[in-house]
């Protein structure tokens, strides 16, 4: 059931007029720092800062700084986070879904304490990740992965399926895709593919007008319960749309993590 079903007269969002001409882009970076690992992200509706701070066995604790976000109720979410206090250094990401459960918290403050939680323990001060994905037409669409400066993966998606390369055509870019990817990928190969199927995910948002929804209910987004945080019951119905804090960085990828 979709949270908007109790309402079938809201209105959806309304569609980016620019859609079709854009590129969807998104910044990650993790470091090591003497007891910690600093954590940040940023794309397009989105800017998020974590510090997972650590005695170099466990994690000692967390804190988390939403910078950029769509929702009233987004901050909330670090709240969420606690469980990871005394969490093992280098946790996987299967073990990490036992600590944390996916749909319960941010998605992105998910995604940057499982990144701080394997760079923990990487003998590597700094690492980066830039995801780029076109907007999608009839023939799909290219989606890129490059890490530290590197092409890793470069895949041609229609739809949310894998069309090229061969090898993994047909694959599904949503659900299902961890079960296939961690039969396919290990360590740092499927630490990228989970890092790319999120950013394509996250994509999808382009489609939309994100920077005239100040003060409409999240309750009228048609999304399933539990895709993130803010669309759970007992959060959705008090969650509100910030306005204007989207941002394309098609032809400014230099400005990703300056949080301008």
């Amino acid at each position: 059931m979709h949270l908007s079903d109790q309402n079938k007269s809201c209105d959806k969002l309304e569609a980016n007029p620019d859609y079709g001409k854009g590129i969807y882009r998104r910044r990650i970076r993790v470091e090591n720092q003497p007891g910690r690992v600093l954590a940040e992200m940023e794309d397009v509706t989105h800017a998020f800062r974590l510090i997972l701070e650590h005695d170099d066995c466990s994690v000692t604790a967390i804190e988390a700084k939403p910078i950029r976000y769509p929702f009233d109720t987004c901050p909330a979410a670090i709240a969420v986070l606690e469980p990871l206090v005394g969490c093992a250094l280098g946790t996987d990401s299967l073990s990490f879904r036992n600590i944390l459960q996916p749909g319960q918290n941010c998605t992105h403050l998910y995604d940057l304490a499982l990144l701080a939680l394997a760079h923990s323990i990487r003998p590597v001060r700094l690492r980066v990740y830039d995801i780029s994905v076109p907007d999608e037409c009839e023939d799909g669409a290219t989606i890129r992965l490059e890490r530290d400066g590197v092409v890793v993966y470069e895949w041609r998606v229609k739809a949310h399926q894998v069309l090229e390369p061969a090898a993994l055509a047909g694959k599904p870019m949503r659900q299902g895709f961890y079960n296939w990817a961690s039969e396919q990928f290990d360590g740092d190969s499927l630490e990228s593919a989970l890092v790319l199927s999120r950013g394509y995910f996250v994509s999808q948002s382009r489609r939309h007008d994100y920077m005239h929804q100040d003060g409409r209910p999240a309750a009228q987004d048609d999304m399933p319960e539990g895709s993130c945080y803010t669309y759970n019951t007992g959060v959705v119905e008090r969650a509100i749309h910030t306005g204007g804090m989207a941002r394309d960085f098609t032809a400014t990828a230099e400005q990703l993590l300056k949080f301008l």
